[in-house]
């Protein structure tokens, strides 16, 4: 007698991916620099702790934030800070423990070691 074996579905169940967070759920946790939509601009840099909507609005949990205040040309605008950090002449405020932010124009991400290590040694000069 023939030994009895099992039929293969030829329909595979697709293999489940674990979803990655995306936009600005991808940078949370992450060292982060924002500034906002209202003028004069408030630039801030923080760890983006979350993200969310109240009403109309966005705001943003930073912790240990510092407020860019200055930089100078050398400084090569904001996504020169983010890839080389602040000029020694730039002014970057002591770290308040939390702050949220709205009205944000612009979020940059995925600053360089070298620009963490600027904006934190920072002093205001």
């Amino acid at each position: 007698m023939k030994k009895a074996t099992k039929m293969k579905s030829k329909s595979k169940k697709p293999k489940t991916k674990q979803q990655q967070p995306t936009g600005v759920n991808a940078l949370i946790g992450t060292k982060v620099i924002l500034a906002t939509s209202s003028r004069p601009w408030s630039v801030v840099y923080g760890t983006l702790e979350e993200a969310y909507t109240l009403g109309d609005d966005v705001y943003y949990v930073l912790k240990d934030a510092r407020m860019l205040a200055y930089w100078d040309a050398s400084s090569k605008t904001l996504l020169g800070i983010a890839s080389n950090g602040i000029s020694s002449s730039g002014r970057v405020s002591e770290a308040a423990s939390k702050v949220r932010v709205r009205n944000v124009e612009l979020i940059i991400g995925d600053l360089s070691q070298k620009a963490i290590t600027s904006i934190e040694a920072a002093p205001w000069g």
